[in-house]
């Protein structure tokens, strides 16, 4: 699997308004903790036209299925090492569940967040944010259903997974039950 500088190079950067409707656009691959992403839009480039420029690579998760139809969301952070991952229960203008976005490659709550609102414009709501190791996420993504909000869903399925230790219990993932981190 490519790294993601290959990935963003075989990403189109400009695709057509039509391209992007249909997601019919060259998508460059990444390997990322046994999961494979597609790169939708790289770091810089802009997801819809009158949006600012996204401040992490965007794209999502091949083999999931979100809220959306689609598959699920993920933006990549600068810490592509990191085994810890955030998932934001995105919330519309009035407060209700949208769809699920992943912040994967940051190390603690507070990049996390930072990063997700970086890609919105100023005042962008932000729902509850659930802290997870990866092998809780990938749990998740296997057994959780994510058409619906993570955060009540966490000790379902979070059982049987090593306890975090080191970096994941500093950023707030507290071990087999996950634990949902509330902005």
């Amino acid at each position: 699997m490519p790294d993601i500088s290959t990935a963003i190079a075989a990403t189109h950067p400009n695709p057509s308004e039509a391209q992007r409707e249909a997601g019919n656009y060259r998508k460059g691959k990444v390997g990322f903790h046994g999961l494979t992403i597609s790169i939708e839009n790289p770091k810089g480039t802009k997801r819809k036209p009158d949006w600012k420029p996204l401040a992490c690579h965007y794209g999502y998760i091949l083999g999931t299925s979100s809220r959306d139809g689609e598959h699920v969301d993920v933006f990549l952070g600068p810490n592509l090492k990191s085994e810890i991952v955030f998932v934001v229960d995105q919330v519309t203008k009035g407060g209700r569940f949208d769809e699920s976005k992943v912040m994967m490659g940051f190390t603690n709550r507070s990049a996390a967040i930072k990063g997700y609102l970086a890609n919105y414009p100023s005042g962008w709501k932000i729902g509850p944010v659930t802290a997870l190791t990866i092998g809780q996420f990938r749990k998740w993504l296997e057994h959780g259903d994510t058409k619906k909000r993570i955060a009540p869903q966490v000790s379902k399925y979070a059982a049987n997974v090593p306890r975090a230790t080191g970096a994941a219990r500093q950023a707030g993932v507290s071990g087999v039950s996950g634990v949902a981190v509330h902005e």
